[in-house]
This record gives structure tokens, sequence and C-alpha cells, in this order.
């Protein structure tokens, strides 16, 4: 919230200050995403091979015996959800009014 002080000295902040405008990054993730920041392809439905075998790395370090092919990756749950959904067919019940992601 910002609001012009009584003096005409310009805004005054309420709040935290804002941070700095260079976060710190690691040199190795630097180079990792320079590395990536070209490659802007559209990835395949459910996630590309390099996301699915990350993915299933992450949680087999975790203890959870995770193979690529039983991954799947999405933006968020609502089309999880929907393909979900749609592969055990029948009908659908949708709240009214629904976000606009829910409808067929």
């Amino acid at each position: 919230m910002r609001r012009t002080a009584p003096e005409g000295r310009g805004p005054v902040r309420y709040g935290p200050p804002a941070p700095e405008p260079d976060l710190p990054v690691l040199p190795g993730l630097a180079a990792i995403l320079a590395a990536s920041a070209g490659r802007t392809g559209v990835q395949p439905p459910g996630g590309g091979p390099v996301l699915r075998e990350a993915a299933a790395g992450y949680w087999w370090r975790r203890g959870l015996r995770t193979h690529a092919e039983d991954v799947v990756a999405a933006p968020g749950a609502p089309p999880l959800l929907l393909a979900l959904l749609a592969a055990h067919g029948g009908d659908v019940l949708l709240p009214r009014p629904c976000p606009p992601w829910w409808t067929p």
C-alpha cells in the first residue's frame, strides 16, 4: 500500500522493503537454466520423457518406487481430474456456476 507523503516527497511504502531485483542464483543452476532457455517447444501430453524420468527419480529417492511410464504431468489438478473422469466414462455432474475450464 502506498500513499503520497504530506510534504509531497513522493510515495511512502507501508510494509516490508521490496526485495532486490537481482536474486542470487547458484552458478550451476544458472548454466542449466540458460541452456534450457532455447528449448521452447511444446511438450507431449502427459509430459516429455525427460520430465517424467526426473519426476520418477524424485519419488524413487524418497522411497516410492516409481517408473517414468507411471508418471503423468499436467499444469494443475483440473486437467488430470478431467482425464480421469474421461477415462472411466459415465455422467459427470458440474456445479453451476463453475470455473470455465471445467465445462466440456
